[in-house]
């Protein structure tokens, strides 16, 4: 009886670190903060300039210039829907092993079985690697973009 109740506190564990790394994902996802980049400038600089840019916030979904949010334009940008694709992917793996592992908890048919485990596990696997991946993608796009500047920019 011993094993069964401690296994169970394993399966709640489990459940709650499923769920708040989830929401975690789930905002990560959403937000337009991927990449930020703010400037400051000094007062002679800024009498120079008509149009003063403070920064920008990117995401996948959403760039933000000066305060003001738009969609990304994805022509060209092969990359981002690669990005897109594997978040995607990421956040439904993580929601399906949430899923497994409430249906665990609360069908008392497969609760002795090992199958439903296996899948979770294999379900958080394929969402680890899909959050790697797409961050390894994003980071590397971005590292691009500015060697490509540097490169292209007139002397």
């Amino acid at each position: 009886m011993a094993d069964i109740n401690k296994s169970d506190l394993f399966v709640r564990l489990y459940l709650i670190l499923e769920l708040s790394g989830f929401l975690l994902h789930l905002v990560g996802f959403c937000t337009p903060y991927w990449r930020s980049l703010h400037f400051k400038y000094t007062e002679d600089v800024i009498q120079d300039i008509d149009i003063v840019i403070q920064g920008f916030d990117e995401g996948i979904w959403r760039r933000c210039v000066n305060g003001i949010c738009s969609e990304i334009n994805v022509v060209g940008r092969d990359w981002l829907q690669v990005v897109r694709v594997f978040e995607i992917v990421a956040l439904g793996s993580s929601l399906f092993a949430t899923f497994l592992i409430v249906i665990h908890l609360v069908c008392q048919k497969i609760s002795h079985t090992r199958r439903v485990y296996f899948v979770s596990i294999v379900s958080c696997f394929v969402t680890a690697a899909s959050i790697l991946l797409s961050t390894i993608v994003y980071g590397a796009s971005g590292t691009l973009m500015l060697f490509t500047y540097f490169l292209t920019r007139p002397k």
